[in-house]
């Protein structure tokens, strides 16, 4: 999952929630994994946006549920960890609908690097046999 760079500040807020909800401190842009790889000394090589096979609901969808469950999540307290994650769960799907979020791939590694034997020294030598 993996938010857009600009967005309004409620769906920021909501972006927010996810994260203290799901307990992830952070939650990358697609720039920011592909500079968290490149640091790493990956190299992406293939990225797909799967976000148009999601089947989510809009924010007016999942309202009724999200007050349902906000009530509870805030008398339980520290109780609340499940309930927690389905608001967190709701924030993110309510996000994706909207197009802040974007549900993507990428696929990287290291790069392989091709050095011609003569110049690391090692001799390839092919042994054949005759027979007479």
């Amino acid at each position: 999952d993996m938010p857009v760079e600009a967005m309004p500040d409620e769906a920021r807020r909501r972006l927010d929630g996810f994260r203290r909800f799901w307990r992830c401190p952070v939650a990358p842009s697609r720039a920011g994994w592909r500079a968290a790889l490149e640091a790493a000394g990956l190299r992406v090589q293939h990225e797909r946006d799967l976000s148009p096979l999601l089947r989510v609901r809009s924010m007016e969808q999942a309202a009724p549920r999200l007050r349902e469950i906000t009530w509870k999540q805030r008398l339980l307290g520290p109780l609340a960890v499940r309930l927690e994650a389905e608001i967190g769960g709701i924030f993110l799907e309510t996000l994706q609908t909207e197009g802040f979020v974007e549900y993507r791939v990428m696929a990287a590694r290291k790069p392989v690097m091709c050095v011609p034997p003569s110049a690391c020294g090692i001799l390839f030598v092919k042994q054949s046999t005759c027979s007479a």
